[in-house]
Order: C-alpha cells, then structure tokens, then sequence
C-alpha cells in the first residue's frame, strides 16, 4: 500500500512539474510572439515613413526639375533678348559715330 501512494505521489508531483514546464514554455512563447509582433509593426511603420519620404523627395525632385527648366528658358529668352539690344546698338552706334 505504501509503495502504491509513494507511486501515486511521485507520479502527481510529476505532472504538477510538467503542467509547471508547460505552463511556462507557453509563457515564454506568448512573450517571443509579442515581441515578434511588435517587431514587424515597428518594421512597418518605418517602411511606410521610408516610402513617404521617397515620394516626398521625388516630387521635390520633379518640382526642382521643372524649375531648373523654366530658368533655362528664362535664361535663353534674356540671352537672345541680350543679343538683339547688342545688335540694335551695332546698328544705331554706326549711325551716332557718323
């Protein structure tokens, strides 16, 4: 009799220690979940603040590139403007020299 309850004891203590083991193995997995979770949200978001600040920085670009445009024309209209006043004055100062 005495062995059986020492058997049964030793079995109870057993599955305590298991169902303990367990117990603290889904813990732990619980907690690596969390952290892998919270991980991929924080990847994410700094992702999504990457793909903005492209985009932000392309338009920008794009806004430069129209400007860097439009003051070339603006240059070679005042370039050719400039070459016609230099040939006025060619014109007119033979003229006032005589």
């Amino acid at each position: 009799m005495r062995s059986l309850s020492q058997v049964l004891e030793f079995q109870g203590t057993n599955r305590t220690r298991l169902a303990k083991h367990v117990a603290e193995r889904e813990k732990k997995a619980v907690k690596f979940a969390n952290l892998a979770r919270e991980e991929i949200k924080k990847r994410i978001e700094m992702e999504n603040k990457a793909v903005e600040e492209h985009t932000r920085l392309k338009h920008e670009l794009d806004m430069e590139r129209f400007r860097c445009r439009a003051l070339e024309a603006k240059l070679a209209e005042n370039e050719k403007q400039l070459e016609e006043m230099q040939k006025n004055i060619n014109v007119v100062a033979p003229i006032i020299r005589v």
